[in-house]
């Protein structure tokens, strides 16, 4: 079943308007000739019935004063109403029509990435608060439950990290358990410090090799806090990813990061030099079970 098709009904709005403004316009007139009209009578008969300086002539002149301005003021604010509705209509007309061009532009490029990224992208999340839900552990942990059974919070692999992402937990799951974070720094994919000197397995002893095929986590990217959308261009987070599981794809006038969960083993890279304040608009989402790469 059809439905009758929406008619336009701004023509008859716009008649409306100025049928309006026609009336306030002749009024108005009106008023400003009985103005002047008690004026000339104050002039031509000087006695007390039309005495310029008796109150009653001076309030019948002082209220028509008034219903003049308040006319004018009204036709003033009829014309300006006018232009207000014109321009919200094609301010409308043109988001409407920018919405439509940018979402089809993004949804063709976001297809050809897919293709070559088989399928893993990260979902753009629209919370602005880029805090992961699960603790980062460090790669040979395992998982999240093991390392926090096995680990005796002795600190030690916190003391070598030689970029100073191991910092004890403050939260009350995780007290004093080392954690990976990335406001500053992000951990390196050829260092295994930590690894090394864990006293009680809670940290496996692993390669190097091994570490680069261990998914800690993946990258998620926060459309609200990003400067590419202020008309910033930046692309720091697909400089400085390590095996370019981040690409910049056109949006619209934007480029915009594109992250490959397949690919990001979660190093923190990103968010560490993501230049966006007080909020970073990339952060990383921690496995609790980590996964192969």
């Amino acid at each position: 079943m059809q439905h009758p098709a929406r008619q336009d009904t701004r023509p008859e709005r716009a008649s409306n308007r100025l049928s309006k403004r026609f009336i306030l316009i002749t009024v108005f007139s009106c008023s400003l000739l009985a103005t002047f009209g008690l004026l000339i009578l104050a002039g031509c008969f000087p006695d007390e019935n039309y005495n310029f300086h008796t109150r009653s002539f001076q309030l019948s002149i002082l209220l028509t004063v008034l219903i003049d301005v308040n006319l004018l003021l009204l036709i003033t604010g009829s014309k300006r109403s006018d232009t207000t509705a014109e321009e919200k209509d094609c301010n409308s007309s043109r988001r409407s029509f920018l919405t439509w061009t940018s979402s089809l532009a993004q949804s063709s490029a976001m297809g050809t990435v897919r293709q070559k990224m088989n399928d893993s992208i990260a979902v753009v999340t629209k919370k602005k608060n880029p805090k992961s839900r699960h603790p980062i552990i460090p790669a040979g942990a395992e998982d999240f439950q093991l390392f926090k059974q096995r680990c005796d919070v002795c600190q030690k692999c916190v003391e070598v990290c030689p970029n100073k992402v191991l910092k004890p937990s403050l939260a009350y799951e995780t007290l004093m358990l080392p954690e990976l974070m990335f406001n500053n720094s992000y951990c390196a994919l050829d260092c295994v410090k930590c690894n090394e000197v864990c006293p009680t397995g809670a940290l496996k002893k692993i390669s190097i090799e091994d570490k680069t095929d261990i998914q800690i986590g993946y990258a998620v990217w926060i459309r609200e806090n990003c400067r590419v959308i202020e008309d910033k261009p930046c692309n720091r987070c697909e400089e400085v990813c390590p095996n370019a599981s981040i690409q910049m794809i056109p949006s619209g006038r934007f480029m915009i990061p594109i992250i490959n969960t397949g690919k990001c083993l979660g190093c923190g890279a990103c968010q560490a030099a993501c230049p966006a304040s007080p909020l970073k608009a990339i952060y990383v989402e921690g496995h609790r079970t980590h996964r192969p790469g």
